[in-house]
């Protein structure tokens, strides 16, 4: 529930602000919403100073901002702030060598460009006129067929520059200056191109508003401050008209902002904002990102075609592919060398790892600046490039009525429509998701009653209980800790797991014996940073588990209210915070999904969404979703790909054979030469006597001594959830 203030509009309906629907969960497809009227003078004085939405910009549960552009303002803001500049570039001492186009059209000039491709990233640099390649470089790809992603095509692109490689490239200024300082290359670059000088903000808007520049135009930008107390920048900003356009609805402290603002880019704008003006100017400025996307999400004119997605020509050799895989465990199950479950797990991996590849291939050949790619790679979608995939590549795998996947995936996509049975399968996902949605509701409001049932008395009743007692906090960082399970918790950085709590103890900087926080310090942002930045080993926490009163809790063990980002007050009703923070997203959990990932996974069926919470919460002796458990015994490694976390196991036994060769028998075979069982090993010089090898393996011979030995490695991987 929020207030507002209301104001006059034409027209009959109520309008409710586009950037508190997020809070309310309303969309526009028939929501009805309850109106009060506070009547009396406290109840209007509780709305005004509790209830106002510009007061509740915070999320209780986690403390993120609950108010964020979404959809059509995503859309706008991406659309004025990316920059498609692409610009000739060289080393600075180069720039006079090729300044001009006659030089650069010389043969032997060696013009690089980036080009990405599906299932291998390549940097090729080209000549203008012969177009061939000179560096190229493709991903590798390990045992298991998994692509180990190796350098993208811009690193290759700079580090030929670098070697000499390649003598000018082809990319934007600005992002090129900032890949060379990340990567800290031995020297500077020079825009071969120029760049119109604009001496300040209103001169942009001028410039803009007359038509002579554009929204993607490239600028150097002199001073970008509102204010004359601020300081002149001391070199020009190196941006496009949209940017600095977008700037100017910022505070002169956080400008310049440089960089293309997606959904989540303008999420941690706000919560910055947030935690350095407070709500009132928060409100302003979010309100002025709303109007300012609507407005160039207008502007940018996008549309969506289907023929807009092209189809991948390699689709048909991906699914060819997948179909070989999949009638390989077809036969190997016939043949009794797979269980019916490791088949079928099998047949679901191979048609997912097809619909990722053609999602990539999609993704590396739409044009970035693209209606369709925008939409995309914004955020200002739900589903990023999965619908894509299923518009141009494949619908893939639906899951029947009970929840199992059905191991036959939609071949076919919506450009080119589906086929009868397929169409039927198709029916069975959706209906589920009908059933699901119906039913799930009410669980997910069963489970939040019963929560705020058992956590309602939990209440701040006290400033401080006075205990000493904590939680050890370890910094997963720090060297002594890397292979600690409990200084690695899943879903949650270090600085997450320590922000909003109070010291229990005082944190010492190991490098200067400085005090960081001391006893009962509240650990704010900058406290947090500076803790990681000292790569403080671990640190002592007040913490609710630990609160030494009776009833409720006190305000020193809970921390910092999440909702208004300082020390929880007394009287809050924690608990009932604590209930419905867990409830809330229960509603959007899917009552059960498998996990369908890695071929570690044979058992298949791992309960997750809301099952797995209610499981968790009443404590059942015999859960579910188990434990990864491995088959085999062995030497256990922990890797990450990506941000996957994989459990190999190595198991590697070793077998031998022992032949006493007589005198006067001829060896068949040499030393160190792989041989097969019943291979003749040794035969007598005169006659028909022979040994043959029982075993397949290596030969070793010592005098009149023949070893064969056979090493057996298996090799197991299990994918850990990330629950886990």
């Amino acid at each position: 529930i929020q207030a507002f203030e209301p104001q006059l509009v034409e027209g009959k309906a109520i309008q409710i602000h586009p950037l508190v629907c997020a809070a309310f969960n309303a969309d526009f497809d028939g929501d009805q919403m309850a109106m009060h009227v506070p009547l009396s003078q406290k109840a209007v004085q509780e709305a005004r100073e509790l209830m106002l939405s510009s007061r509740n910009l915070l999320k209780p549960a986690d403390g993120s901002p609950v108010v964020g552009p979404n959809k059509d303002m995503v859309l706008g803001i991406y659309y004025m702030t990316m920059d498609p500049t692409a610009e000739i570039i060289c080393k600075h001492e180069d720039a006079d060598k090729y300044r001009y186009w006659s030089t650069l059209e010389n043969a032997g000039v060696r013009i690089g460009v980036a080009h990405n491709t599906a299932g291998s990233k390549t940097a090729r640099a080209r000549n203008l006129d012969l177009g061939n390649e000179i560096i190229v470089y493709h991903d590798e790809v390990n045992d298991l067929g998994k692509v180990i992603k190796g350098k993208d095509a811009t690193t290759l692109l700079f580090e030929g520059l670098v070697n000499g490689e390649v003598d000018v490239i082809i990319y934007n200024a600005y992002e090129g200056q900032q890949l060379i300082n990340k990567k800290k290359y031995p020297f500077t670059i020079a825009n071969l191109m120029e760049r119109r000088h604009v001496v300040d903000l209103d001169e942009v808007e001028a410039l803009y508003q007359l038509g002579i520049v554009g929204l993607h135009t490239p600028i150097l930008l002199g001073n970008y401050y509102e204010s004359p107390d601020m300081p002149l920048p001391s070199q020009p900003e190196v941006c496009t008209v949209g940017r600095a356009i977008f700037n100017r609805i910022l505070p002169d402290e956080l400008r310049f902002q440089q960089g293309t603002f997606g959904k989540k880019q303008l999420q941690d704008l706000v919560a910055i904002t947030y935690q350095r003006f407070g709500s009132d100017r928060t409100t302003d400025i979010v309100d002025a990102v709303k109007n300012l996307g609507f407005h160039y999400a207008t502007i940018s004119g996008t549309t969506i075609s289907i023929f807009d997605i092209t189809v991948p020509e390699e689709r048909e050799e991906i699914l060819a592919n997948a179909d070989r895989a999949v009638n390989e465990a077809e036969r190997n199950w016939r043949r009794g060398l797979l269980t019916e479950e490791e088949r079928y797990q099998s047949t679901i991996d191979n048609w997912n790892m097809a619909k990722d590849k053609l999602q990539n291939i999609i993704r590396n050949t739409l044009d970035p600046f693209g209606p369709i790619a925008v939409m995309a790679i914004s955020g200002s979608t739900k589903g990023g490039f999965g619908p894509i995939t299923q518009i141009a590549g494949m619908r893939g795998l639906m899951a029947d009525p009970s929840g199992r996947i059905i191991d036959l995936p939609i071949r076919s996509h919506f450009r080119m429509g589906l086929t009868a049975l397929e169409y039927f399968i198709s029916t069975h996902g959706a209906r589920k998701g009908q059933a699901d949605t119906a039913l799930r509701t009410a669980d997910a409001g069963y489970m939040t009653r019963r929560l705020v049932d058992v956590a309602q008395d939990v209440i701040v009743n006290r400033q401080d209980c006075g205990t000493h007692a904590g939680i050890w906090i370890l910094n997963p960082n720090h060297e002594n800790n890397r292979h600690k399970p409990e200084a690695n918790i899943a879903g949650q950085s270090y600085q997450e797991r320590i922000l909003g709590r109070l010291a229990a103890r005082a944190a010492i900087d190991p490098r200067t014996g400085e005090i960081i926080v001391d006893r009962n310090e509240m650990i704010t942002e900058e406290v947090a940073d500076a803790l990681v930045e000292a790569n403080v080993e671990t640190i002592y926490v007040r913490s609710p588990m630990t609160c030494a009163l009776i009833h409720g809790i006190c305000a020193y063990c809970y921390g910092r209210d999440l909702g208004r980002g300082e020390l929880v007050r007394i009287g809050e009703a924690v608990g009932i915070v604590a209930a419905q923070s867990i409830g809330e997203p229960g509603t959007q959990l899917t009552l059960r999904t498998f996990h369908t990932g890695g071929t570690a996974e044979a058992s298949g069926d791992i309960t997750s969404g809301l099952p797995r919470v209610e499981e968790i919460f009443e404590a059942r002796k015999n859960p579910k979703g188990e434990a990864v458990m491995t088959d085999i015994g062995g030497m256990l490694r922990f890797d990450k790909q990506g941000d996957v976390r994989i459990a190999r196991i190595i198991d590697s036994k070793v077998f031998n054979e022992e032949h006493d060769i007589p005198i006067g028998w001829d060896l068949q075979v040499e030393d160190e030469a792989n041989i097969r069982e019943g291979q003749i090993i040794a035969a007598e010089a005169n006659g028909d006597g022979e040994i043959r090898a029982r075993m397949n393996g290596t030969v070793h011979v010592e005098g009149h001594k023949l070893y064969i030995r056979y090493e057996k490695v298996e090799t197991v991987e299990y994918e850990i959830p990330s629950s886990a």
